[in-house]
């Protein structure tokens, strides 16, 4: 019971966040010429990618998109991902990476 309250609580933020994209699409939008470099617009993609990957994630692609889409940005075909992969991989301290030499021992083999 727990579990299904929490999606719903997830569905009801989701919607929450939607209601400026909802806005922008139906007041502002129509002010506006047409001029959408990207295939979906940002604001379906905006909707896309919070109803796909939730508000944390699909809101920061949500807000890469917007980022981009201005004249010296992305165009074209860009739709939401179904996955998303890691961007920063957990990698040692560059210092750590120093401290192990590497082997040169196949440079003194003779033929």
């Amino acid at each position: 019971m727990a579990q299904q309250e929490n999606k719903i609580g997830k569905k009801v933020l989701i919607e929450v966040a939607s209601l400026p994209i909802h806005f922008y699409r139906y007041v502002i939008s129509p002010l506006t010429p047409a001029a959408c470099r990207h295939i979906p617009t940002c604001s379906v993609y905006s909707l896309d990618a919070l109803k796909k990957h939730g508000l944390f994630r699909g809101g920061a692609m949500a807000a890469n998109r917007i980022a981009r889409c201005n004249p010296w940005g992305t165009q074209g075909y860009d739709p939401v991902p179904e996955m998303i992969f890691p961007v920063f991989i957990k990698q040692k301290p560059y210092e750590d990476r120093l401290k192990h030499e590497p082997d040169y021992s196949f440079l003194d083999e003779e033929d």
